[in-house]
């Protein structure tokens, strides 16, 4: 069994992992970090540019849910809009590394549906998890 790591909060937690019998991964993620300016308009001169801050970081994280692999698309997919839906804090480890400064919330999450069985049944789909930094106060 490998863990690879984990969104977790104090309520829920996704795992992502490989076993013989399941495999929840994720398929890379994207860490966005952005500064923030302002623009001062100036009589009959170049406007003055200022840093004024620096905006949440945030994270889209895609993550494989694949009955074949073990997992209920719909059922991980139930946890992610919880964990949403309540505004949970989280905590990003991959591997032996905590990602950000303290800790994340989830902005959205999507399910892209990309199989299902005759009954309806999901069978093969993509969640995609937006997180936003969440500051420590």
């Amino acid at each position: 069994m490998s863990q690879i790591g984990s969104l977790s909060g104090s309520e829920n937690q996704v795992v992502f992992e490989v076993t013989d019998n399941v495999i929840r991964t994720f398929q890379g993620f994207t860490w966005t970090t952005k500064a923030r300016y302002g623009t001062h308009a100036r009589y009959q001169n170049d406007g003055l540019t200022e840093r004024t801050g620096t905006d949440p970081d945030t994270i889209s994280l895609p993550i494989q849910l694949r009955q074949t692999l073990g997992v209920d698309p719909l059922e991980e997919y139930t946890t992610l809009l919880k964990m949403a839906r309540t505004g949970e804090v989280l905590r990003l480890l991959i591997g032996s590394h905590a990602y950000g400064l303290f800790r994340w919330t989830i902005q959205s999450c999507q399910l892209n549906v990309t199989n299902v069985d005759a009954a309806g049944v999901i069978l093969d789909a993509t969640a995609t998890v937006k997180l936003l930094a969440y500051a420590y106060r």
